[in-house]
């Protein structure tokens, strides 16, 4: 006859033995899960915030393009500042070279996830093209 072998759980002096290592184990692995999905979380968050910043500048540029080419009747420059202040950011520098309009600007950005405020300083510019009829 056959004896069967039986085995028993290591024991590290706290009569345990190995009972409860799959519950750490999970439990581990479920904390570095949440860890990694709140990362990317926070990084899509302020990948997102860059981008609706970026697109404001590029607006502002845009529009006080128009005012260059007379499709307003405020100097571009004014119109860029407004536009600007309207949107919670700073106007640092405008300048017209020839027919483009230059802009640069500072947005400060809330994330919901945090009481902290981001500033971005962004660049924009719009080139006004001749009017063709």
């Amino acid at each position: 006859m056959r004896r069967k072998t039986v085995t028993r759980p290591v024991d590290i002096g706290l009569g345990l033995g190995e009972r409860g290592a799959g519950t750490v184990l999970a439990i581990t692995f479920v904390a570095a899960a949440l860890a990694v999905a709140v990362w990317v979380g926070v990084a899509g968050q302020i990948a997102g915030r860059q981008l609706e910043a970026q697109a404001l500048a590029d607006r502002i540029a845009l529009a006080a393009d128009d005012a260059l080419r007379g499709k307003t009747p405020t100097p571009p420059c004014d119109l860029a500042n407004r536009l600007a202040a309207e949107n919670s950011s700073v106007l640092d520098t405008c300048r017209i070279v020839e027919n483009k309009v230059f802009i640069e600007l500072h947005i400060y950005i809330d994330f919901s996830f945090s009481t902290k405020t981001a500033t971005l300083s962004l660049q924009a510019s719009a080139a006004a093209e001749p009017a063709t009829q």
